[in-house]
């Protein structure tokens, strides 16, 4: 098998193995706008404090280019290295020319990886896995295109960018038309899947916004007491966004990987405050029924574990098994996560733990709430998840009704 050949061939292994990863990304991305989250092939199921999430990195501003989720961008390219690999093999005329595209493709690919990286790292501060192993992907097309030019006499004589002249389409080069016509094809078929993805979910982001702008003018903002609760990001965000859950729920397990992808949308931003709702009547009466038995001793757990600072250590270990998890093992996490053993038993046998749950309740009652998830988002009531695309929309009418305010107490 010459070198030619060898180099070819796994590039359009490699180009393959990027369709379907570009692919993958790509429906991974359109369900998120709809507010599903799908698990498997590394994705899976984030929890709270986890720093691979894919979820979180397809729902960042940084995941669309021009209108178009970048996934798709992915798959059009790896289309054209896909081409430039038949055409390395099958027209020996142009394999030279072929390869050096496929270099300079390849080079190009890793350069907006390395940006992409920076951005997961340093603003996300979250790493998607599929991601990485795109970039896999492209450095395993380099080596292919370098080990297929050194097995090529001929390229010497298409260095530089003087390659790019096999994508003109003339009769004396054929090769082109069957990569315009492959990749025109397949960037036709991307837009046309993007625009009906986007027709099918429940609501176009006009829509969206017109439906929360009409919430927020129709109802009263109300004042929530944070102080002491648990909290993720800076107190003094513009954005408050306080949740009353029950650790035993599935939704607000849902919710809670949804608050990972809100908290790496909008870093320095908003702060997310837990308020304990355990929808058992032993500790929140004015129930008419218990659904999750043993949610009131979790809750007072957590209460504990808070008062050590290990809220949300122990809420990420019991969030993965949901309204499944047995209340048994609470001990058993408690001292996997490095709690004080002798005050985490004297918080619970003293009651703290109940207590300050019994305040969250009250609270609670006291604002009329009445089922988990609620969250209170700078003093508004929204029951239930909220997606990504709606949650990002509401926080742009919240700074815009910010700004004006300010804009109204700075004209007295």
């Amino acid at each position: 098998m010459t070198r030619l050949f060898r180099g070819s061939a796994s590039a359009l292994v490699f180009s393959l193995a990027g369709i379907f990863l570009s692919s993958y990304l790509a429906f991974l991305h359109i369900l998120l706008y709809r507010g599903e989250l799908l698990g498997g092939l590394g994705c899976g199921d984030a929890v709270l404090g986890s720093f691979l999430d894919c979820h979180a990195v397809a729902a960042s501003r940084f995941s669309a280019f021009l209108g178009l989720p970048v996934a798709l961008w992915g798959l059009v390219g790896y289309l054209a290295t896909a081409v430039l690999s038949l055409i390395a093999w099958v027209f020996p005329r142009d394999s030279g020319r072929a390869l050096r595209c496929l270099l300079i493709f390849s080079l190009s690919f890793l350069a907006v990886d390395a940006v992409l990286l920076s951005l997961m790292i340093f603003h996300i501060r979250h790493l998607c896995l599929l991601c990485l192993l795109t970039y896999g992907v492209n450095g395993g097309l380099l080596v292919s295109a370098l080990v297929g030019l050194r097995g090529e006499p001929e390229a010497s004589n298409t260095r530089g960018l003087g390659c790019l002249r096999l994508l003109i389409p003339t009769r004396a080069l054929p090769a082109a038309f069957l990569f315009w016509g492959v990749v025109g094809t397949g960037a036709a078929g991307v837009v046309a899947v993007h625009a009906l993805a986007q027709h099918l979910t429940a609501a176009s982001p006009g829509e969206l916004r017109r439906d929360l702008s009409e919430y927020l003018q129709r109802e009263r903002p109300v004042q929530v007491e944070t102080a002491g609760a648990p909290r993720l990001g800076p107190a003094d965000a513009p954005i408050q966004v306080v949740e009353f859950s029950d650790l035993l729920c599935p939704i607000c397990r849902k919710s809670a990987q949804y608050n990972e992808i809100f908290l790496a949308n909008h870093r320095n931003e908003i702060v997310i405050y837990f308020k304990h709702f355990p929808i058992e009547q032993v500790c929140n009466p004015g129930l008419k029924k218990t659904l999750h038995p043993g949610a009131c001793q979790m809750a007072a757990a957590a209460a504990c574990a808070q008062e050590q600072g290990k809220f949300w250590e122990f809420y990420g270990r019991v969030a993965r098994s949901g309204s499944g998890y047995d209340p048994s093992g609470l001990e058993r996490e408690a001292a996997e996560i490095g709690m004080d053993m002798e005050r985490f038993r004297s918080c619970m046998e003293n009651g703290r733990g109940a207590e300050a749950v019994r305040r969250d309740v009250e609270e609670g009652q006291r604002l009329g709430i009445s089922g988990t998830p609620t969250y209170l988002i700078n003093g508004f009531r929204f029951v239930g998840t909220l997606t990504p695309a709606g949650f990002d929309q509401l926080v742009r009418l919240l700074r815009e009704r910010l700004a004006e305010e300010k804009l109204t107490s700075s004209g007295r």
